[in-house]
């Protein structure tokens, strides 16, 4: 089977994040769940997810998923190297980053703005373009996809080197 993780931040000073939301996600979820045979569900909740949400996840998905909610052992980090999709809602640029180093088709949730931010806005736009990202909302099939796999190391490592050489020159 197939494993898709759903990776859910918070409501935080950009992003509103309520019940509403959360059902309208784990809509979602359960359609793609009915669409994608033989897919397993893993759900993993951030330190910003509220108690309100976490308890809609429990209700919404328990017993078709396996739900972290901050008990027990975090199983982030394995999430991120034996997924085959990502579904990660857009108020962490953090948790999307970490999830593109898998490689995995990665799903944005996009929630609704408190308040627009060009850095956020630029962050999606540049995964949309580079092919990292794709919107979920009008999803039924999960598909596979590949991108060229950010070099973090790399890149800067070449703009260190352009220095060096311009500064000596």
């Amino acid at each position: 089977p197939k494993l898709l993780t759903c990776i859910v931040g918070g409501d935080n000073q950009h992003y509103y994040f309520n019940s509403n939301e959360t059902i309208k996600l784990f809509k979602k979820i359960i359609e793609l769940k009915k669409n994608n045979l033989n897919l397993k569900l893993n759900i993993i909740t951030s330190r910003r997810t509220s108690e309100l949400v976490k308890k809609i996840i429990v209700n919404k998905l328990d017993g078709i998923a396996n739900i972290w909610v901050g008990e027990g052992e975090n199983p982030y980090k394995e999430a991120i190297y034996n997924s085959s999709f990502f579904i990660v809602t857009s108020d962490s640029t953090s948790m999307i980053s970490e999830a593109s180093i898998s490689g995995k088709p990665i799903y944005v949730y996009h929630l609704p703005f408190k308040r627009q931010s060009k850095r956020i806005s630029d962050f999606h736009n540049e995964f949309r373009k580079l092919g990292i990202t794709r919107d979920l909302k009008n999803i039924k099939y999960l598909n596979n996809w590949e991108y060229k796999l950010l070099n973090e190391s790399e890149r800067i490592a070449i703009i260190i080197k352009k220095r060096i050489i311009e500064e000596n020159i």
